[in-house]
């Protein structure tokens, strides 16, 4: 094998190892929670409604994206069920502009969303 064919080999493993650090060390170090929380709060301010969520985090299939799990707005009782609900929610955001500090949102995907008229 020539010299010129190992430095690309050796560089283009280098450049997987790193993206696989990158993405391990984004899901263990994600705060999950803490996302969870201020989501949950200000969407709760802004409706001047319940929001919870069952659970915020990342996904790396393709784009990586925000998957919100458990979405529910207003207060569920026994006799009637919540406002909204939805299964999941993917938000895909432009990397490039994160880096400007700035967030453009890609695409969002909702699954199984659900509104109940009173």
């Amino acid at each position: 094998m020539s010299k010129a064919i190992k430095i690309l080999l050796a560089v283009f493993i280098s450049i997987i190892g790193i993206i696989i650090i990158a993405v391990l060390l984004t899901i263990i170090f994600f705060p999950g929670e803490k996302v969870k929380k201020l989501v949950e709060e200000k969407a709760s301010e802004a409706i001047e409604m319940l929001v919870t969520i069952d659970k915020v985090g990342l996904t790396f299939t393709g784009i990586p994206a925000l998957k919100v799990s458990g979405i529910v707005i207003g207060d569920p009782r026994e006799d009637e069920p919540a406002l909204f609900n939805m299964t999941s929610a993917k938000i895909r955001v432009n990397l490039k502009s994160l880096l400007k500090k700035r967030v453009d949102i890609i695409s969002v995907e909702l699954v199984n969303p659900a509104l109940t008229l009173i």
